[in-house]
């Protein structure tokens, strides 16, 4: 039985504004800072086994305080990437919605791929891939995995049996923690979008 926390990037700036997607150099704003102090006071009372984190600034960023304390080095997980939304990536909500294919996006993601971009269907395969290698990896272990909104609700909507599209009815804050177990028999979802 393997138990798994996921947990959202702490607040940056471009939150509000767009998609930042993969681009480089998103960081924590001064709030997202104190979120990942938050998270890991909150995880650091659990058997935390491994620290795991997306290859982006903001994951990395939020997983170093509770890798700090637990002694822990931080194990980059690309499968655990951003959603790709290709030349999306770095428009404003308003310029968002001028682009052919938006309002499909919103309402029936697994229909449209973003130019350049991935498909929903294509986020959930690598991160359910993700959780069964680490899950025979580890074990009975519990791990924190530090990522991205649309890449945990795919998890969610997985471990929950419900259709892809679902996932935009699913809140992932900043910060959140969702937490998913993955057993012989099965996935359970344990916890979704608390905020500590």
């Amino acid at each position: 039985m393997a138990i798994f926390h996921l947990v959202r990037h702490g607040h940056h700036n471009w939150l509000q504004r767009g998609f930042p997607g993969r681009t480089p150099g998103v960081s924590l704003s001064e709030q997202g800072v104190v979120d990942a102090v938050k998270v890991s006071e909150w995880l650091v009372h659990l058997p935390i086994a491994a620290v795991i984190a997306s290859p982006l600034e903001r994951a990395q960023q939020t997983a170093t305080q509770l890798a700090r304390r637990l002694g822990l080095d931080i194990q980059t997980e690309p499968d655990f990437n951003e959603f790709d939304f290709g030349s999306w990536s770095q428009l404003t909500f308003p310029e968002l919605h001028e682009q052919p294919g938006w309002v499909t996006w919103q309402s029936a993601r697994s229909l449209c791929r973003p130019p350049g971009g991935e498909t929903i269907v294509e986020v959930q395969a690598r991160v359910v891939s993700m959780l069964s290698r680490l899950a025979l990896k580890h074990g009975d272990e519990q791990l924190a995995l530090f990522g991205h909104g649309d890449p945990i609700k795919t998890a969610l909507v997985y471990g929950l049996g419900a259709p892809l599209d679902n996932v935009t009815r699913i809140e992932i804050e900043p910060a959140s923690v969702s937490t998913v177990e993955i057993t012989a028999k099965g996935v359970r979802v344990l916890r979704v979008n608390r905020v500590v």
